[in-house]
């Protein structure tokens, strides 16, 4: 089994892609980013039609996954197949179909598998030993760990969200973002884009601390 890799690690690992990868943790919001991230990185816009797949919960079989991944891609020089799934929905059955599926893949046919489990759809263990089950399904493919960003660490994030937004906050502000919002990255993320497009409506830049407390929600943790 390869060493499970970090979120950060998987950015520049999917430049040049593995056949598998196994999304798991605690943090839902980064687990969608990385999947736009691969996204972006594997399949052109043209390309979409052809080359791209998601599988969700409510269409899932071992066969929807095993279909999709039959054929090579048409326009791109990858084809992506994301399947959202939350293991403790599925048979044993299906759980073994899956690590059979993973297995048989084709490291040169350019398809590419993430399979991004949801917070405590799985029981993953801990980080020192994952659990029997994640163990079998990281076999096969590239284990990935989203774990929570801890909240001396999430003003940096709000600073770089913001600056995405096309605004400025400084340090102070940030971290009155994080004690006022709250440390969930979706809440987080719906918060600052309601304070930055409150700060550009009003012709300004810089966002200040009264900006959070006039559009944002309170959250109590």
């Amino acid at each position: 089994m390869k060493e499970i890799i970090t979120e950060a690690q998987f950015r520049r690992n999917i430049k040049t892609p593995d056949a598998a990868y196994i999304f798991f943790g605690d943090e839902d919001y980064l687990k969608g980013n990385a999947l736009s991230v691969a996204k972006s990185e594997l399949v052109s816009p043209e390309a979409e039609m052809f080359d791209y797949v998601r599988i969700e919960q409510a269409d899932f079989s071992p066969e929807s996954i095993a279909a999709a991944l039959a054929a090579p891609p048409m326009l791109g020089e990858y084809k992506l197949v994301i399947a959202s799934l939350a293991f403790t929905d599925l048979r044993p059955s299906e759980v073994n179909a899956i690590c059979d599926i993973l297995s048989s893949i084709d490291e040169e046919s350019g398809n590419v598998l993430i399979i991004s489990i949801p917070s405590n759809g799985i029981n993953a263990g801990t980080p020192k030993r994952i659990s029997p089950e994640l163990k079998k399904l990281c076999e096969n493919a590239q284990g990935v760990r989203f774990d929570r960003v801890p909240a001396g660490k999430l003003a940096g994030w709000c600073a770089r969200h913001y600056k995405e937004n096309g605004v400025d906050a400084d340090a102070r502000v940030c971290a009155a973002t994080v004690d006022f919002c709250g440390t969930d990255m979706y809440t987080l993320a719906s918060e600052i884009d309601k304070i930055s497009y409150l700060v550009l409506a009003r012709g300004r830049k810089a966002v200040m601390a009264e900006d959070i407390r006039e559009a944002a929600c309170a959250t109590e943790e």
